[in-house]
């Protein structure tokens, strides 16, 4: 072998099966089946700087068409486009914040929850608005409505 390269590994044992009785591995964590655990999960979505529409995508159930998304994604570079997108998203946050730990009105199924903002929201063309609705489909909470 020329000096540097190193030698094939050899393949690892197969791991040996579960036995009958081994327990169960719990199910991989969602944190949108519960409101207590979707609205922080939509907090750090926008903290950590995902795009407004990438948010729509992943926690709205008003998503827009592809070919509008698709042609969303030439303004994407413009500076101007970018302030707005962080005045939403903080927005966003702050509406998010102020209901963190307040409950909701639930409808009769409990499917549905709404939320009186402490501090009107701006955002995707509706201006001061003062509620904030979810709606949970298929055991995932989703904000209710158009564009987040």
């Amino acid at each position: 072998m020329p000096p540097g390269i190193l030698p094939p590994e050899e393949p690892a044992e197969p791991l040996p099966a579960p036995a009958a009785d081994a327990p169960v591995p719990p199910p991989m964590f969602d944190p949108q089946a519960e409101l207590s655990t979707t609205i922080p999960a939509m907090i750090q979505a926008l903290n950590s700087g995902e795009d407004i529409w990438e948010f729509g995508a992943r926690f709205s159930l008003g998503r827009l068409p592809p070919q509008v998304t698709a042609a969303l994604t030439m303004f994407k570079q413009d500076p101007a486009y970018q302030a707005a997108m962080r005045q939403q998203m903080e927005s966003m946050v702050v509406a998010l914040q102020s209901i963190q730990n307040v409950t909701p009105v639930y409808d009769a199924t409990g499917d549905q929850a709404t939320y009186t903002l402490s501090v009107p929201l701006n955002i995707g063309g509706a201006v001061n608005k003062n509620t904030l609705s979810f709606v949970k489909l298929n055991g995932q909470w989703f904000l209710k409505g158009g564009t987040p």
